[in-house]
């Protein structure tokens, strides 16, 4: 087996037995730890990183106080978060336990992190200071020492009232928690000591140090009735003595909000979306009734009422959005429907050919934000209720050439009344863009794409040439493959730029 492997598997090794050590010292393993598990005093731990070179090493040694006699506990060394390796950097990783007063490792020059733990002794946790911290090794033997002193538990109750009996409530708390296993000492609750918790009785309770814990409690449900906790957060402190925290709960109180329409057509079916509030409470109901009707707790909440399309013509809502707050009685909210007016907005055009289509795309209307249409006359029509929209006008090829609006884009706006815009379309020069081929078989099929600024142009043949018709500009171009008996070839240059400055051009595509 190389280096490299020994130095993997050394590393699963050891994160797994100071893994079980943490577990254990958190109550989740039994007490019969091996013997063959303590190292004696000074004796290097599986320390793989000295194993990935002949570097010089010197003695680090750690020397507790404060454990019974014949307490087992552990160092967890790694190269710095900060070196190049850091964290993860498997080279850099040490474990070392013992059930002697000291414990050591051997280590190159460096800055290392290290955390402290105990495995505790006839059920008492004990917690070291520094439980973690940082050294360096700088071609010398170096010492920590490490403190360690009981921990003291309180209980921590959480007490309800206001909860049908046997109703199930429950409890986060986090924060403050001593876990042996962590770099800082103090994290995350370990098992059983804190966390999520539940209960259907009246009291919840946690076994917990001296801290600061915030906690969030969350709504129970009984009978149908939700009910809301006051308060539903906080932060409670532990401090030499146990502590209790009242929770008061009541049920949670609905009020009826109807929105009440006028104007629509008798039958027709309209709907109401509301959103928010406690919850994220997210109703859409519709009905071909004049109100529609939802229980709501106390809150305001946003809402929304979109048109509605009937055989006698779109109508739209005044509001159609807008807030609605309940405080402890009944709302009701009106609805004015009135009809849509639509008006003419026509585009008409001169300059073309008789006959040429062209179009326009008008934004702000139709599905999907706009509205295309095209025409062989000369006058593009839509219909548009008030308000402004932009609009845009494409070039036209025709028979004649290419044409060119002298307003591609603008705004068009309705108040009131049909609207009509002018559209001019003037010829635009068009010069000759000759390809020219050699290598390829007589009667060979080829192709040229050409696409710039508002124009895209492909054509094939199978003489040795073809040309584009193009106005001023520069243009990007593709050559395609080619295939013939069976043989590809490729173009050189097969893309490229060509530029059209009022004469025509050229440019020749060798195939091979």
């Amino acid at each position: 087996m190389t280096a490299s492997r020994w130095t993997w598997v050394a590393a699963l090794g050891s994160l797994i037995v100071v893994v079980a050590l943490a577990v254990s010292a958190a109550g989740l393993l039994p007490t019969n730890v091996p013997s063959a598990r303590a190292a004696s005093s000074n004796a290097p731990g599986p320390s793989w990183g000295n194993w990935s070179g002949n570097a010089t090493t010197y003695g680090v040694t750690f020397t507790e106080s404060g454990l019974p006699n014949g307490t087992l506990w552990f160092v967890v060394v790694h190269d710095s978060w900060g070196s190049p390796f850091g964290w993860g950097g498997w080279s850099g990783f040490h474990a070392n336990w013992s059930t002697n007063s000291s414990l050591g490792f051997q280590l190159r020059n460096g800055t290392y992190d290290f955390y402290v733990g105990s495995y505790g002794a006839n059920g008492t946790v004990y917690s070291a200071s520094p439980r973690g911290g940082n050294f360096t090794v700088n071609g010398t033997s170096t010492s920590v020492a490490v403190t360690f002193s009981a921990v003291t538990f309180y209980t921590l109750s959480f007490t309800e009232t206001g909860l049908p009996n046997g109703t199930f409530w429950t409890v986060h708390l986090a924060g403050g928690m001593f876990v042996p296993f962590s770099p800082t000492g103090v994290g995350s609750l370990s098992w059983g000591r804190g966390g999520w918790n539940g209960s259907a009785t009246s009291t919840i309770n946690y076994t917990v140090p001296n801290g600061n814990y915030p906690y969030g409690i969350g709504p129970a449900y009984a009978g149908g009735v939700t009910y809301l906790p006051t308060p539903s957060s906080g932060n409670v402190t532990i401090n030499g003595s146990s502590a209790t925290v009242s929770v008061s709960f009541a049920p949670l109180t609905y009020y009826n909000v109807s929105f009440v329409e006028t104007g629509l057509p008798n039958g027709s079916y309209w709907s109401v979306g509301v959103h928010g509030g406690w919850g994220g409470y997210g109703h859409g109901q519709s009905t071909n009734g004049t109100a529609i009707t939802v229980a709501l707790p106390n809150g305001t909440y946003p809402f929304s009422v979109p048109a509605v399309w009937t055989s006698a013509g779109i109508y739209t809502a005044t509001p159609s959005s807008g807030n609605v707050t309940v405080n402890g009685t009944s709302v009701s909210v009106a609805i004015s429907f009135a009809p849509l007016v639509l008006y003419s907005v026509s585009f008409q055009e001169t300059g073309l050919p008789n006959g040429t289509f062209w179009s326009v795309a008008l934004f702000g209307t139709g599905w999907g934000g706009f509205s295309w249409n095209g025409s062989a006359g000369a006058t593009v029509n839509f219909s548009a209720p008030n308000g402004t929209y932009p609009y845009a006008i494409g070039s036209v090829r025709s028979a004649g050439g290419l044409y060119a609006p002298t307003t591609a884009s603008g705004n068009v706006t309705v108040n009131g009344s049909a609207v009509v815009v002018d559209v001019t379309f003037a010829s635009v020069p068009l010069y000759n863009v000759t390809f020219s081929e050699t290598g390829l078989p007589n009667g060979t099929a080829w192709s040229v794409a050409v696409y710039g600024p508002g124009t895209f142009v492909w054509n094939g043949t199978t003489n040795s040439s073809l040309t584009l018709a193009l106005p001023n500009g520069t243009y990007s171009f593709s050559v395609g493959w080619a295939w013939s008996g069976g043989t590809l070839y490729t173009a050189t240059p097969s893309s490229g730029t060509v530029t059209v400055a009022g004469a025509a051009t050229s440019v020749s595509v060798t195939y091979s």
